[in-house]
């Protein structure tokens, strides 16, 4: 029993020394490893979707969700000083066939959306790894929060533009909306067959909005955004980092604009 304790000791022993050594080169367990899945290294893809719209209602028109709730955009806390409140959001406009979160946009330095980027991991890009393989310095991981940021206002601006064009084709189904209220109120309908038909409205809006060409020009717009990024960040790494860098783009998969059904 003795000689087990022993043997066990060392092994422990051996164990910790592994471990330190790992930190001290770096490793997997060196500082920082963690570092790039925070927030403010999230960087999301080119992603021109439609908005989102809610569940039918008889109570509640169709609603978007805010701009602060989409996981692609800067929150009005991260905005704040950017824009100085400037406002250009505008989705509370509350029209009867869809509200919005009526933020005004601000603007500043943050951390991203940092409630809702975890949901959506598969629709970031995946930097983290080629991140760690870069070393970065202190200096070049300030650099990379500039950019990552300035990424995604240029992303806000597209969604933004894209939206305009959103809240006008959900507007053209607000007749169609009304009549099936009106139509269960006054009992022309049962509650039951009320929903149904929300339901399938709900249905035509989303494939509208699926179909929507303002999709291909948020999407150019887009690509130019991620373009740009890639580019700061390579403009500032060294030329070994730069051949890390350029591997790993060239394997990146690239997106269709012009396919509406993604």
């Amino acid at each position: 029993m003795k000689r087990v304790s022993i043997l066990l000791t060392a092994f422990a022993l051996v164990l910790m020394i592994g471990l330190s050594s790992c930190n001290q080169d770096g490793g997997p367990l060196g500082e920082g490893y963690n570092l790039y899945d925070a927030p403010e290294f999230q960087a999301p893809e080119a992603d021109n979707s439609p908005v989102d719209i809610t569940a039918p209602s008889l109570d509640q028109p169709f609603q978007i969700i805010p701009l602060d709730e989409d996981y692609r955009c800067l929150s009005d806390d991260d905005f704040m000083g950017s824009q100085n409140g400037s406002g250009m959001m505008g989705d509370g406009s509350g029209s009867g066939m869809m509200m919005g979160g009526g933020h005004g946009d601000h603007g500043g330095h943050g951390n991203g959306n940092n409630d809702h980027w975890k949901g959506h991991r598969d629709r970031f890009m995946p930097l983290a790894r080629v991140l760690r393989s870069l070393n970065l310095t202190a200096d070049q991981r300030d650099q990379l929060k500039d950019f990552i940021f300035n990424y995604r206002l240029c992303l806000r601006d597209a969604i933004i533009k894209l939206r305009e064009t959103e809240r006008e084709l959900i507007s053209g189904f607000k007749d169609k909306r009304d009549a099936i209220i009106t139509a269960y109120r006054n009992g022309e309908i049962t509650r039951e067959e009320a929903m149904d038909q929300l339901m399938e409205l709900r249905d035509s809006i989303r494939e509208t909005l699926r179909n929507n060409d303002a999709r291909v020009i948020a999407c150019e717009a887009m690509k130019l955004c991620k373009k740009d990024f890639f580019a700061s960040i390579r403009g500032m790494l060294t030329e070994e980092q730069q051949a890390i860098w350029d591997e790993w783009v060239s394997n990146l998969p690239e997106r269709d604009c012009n396919d509406l059904q993604q």
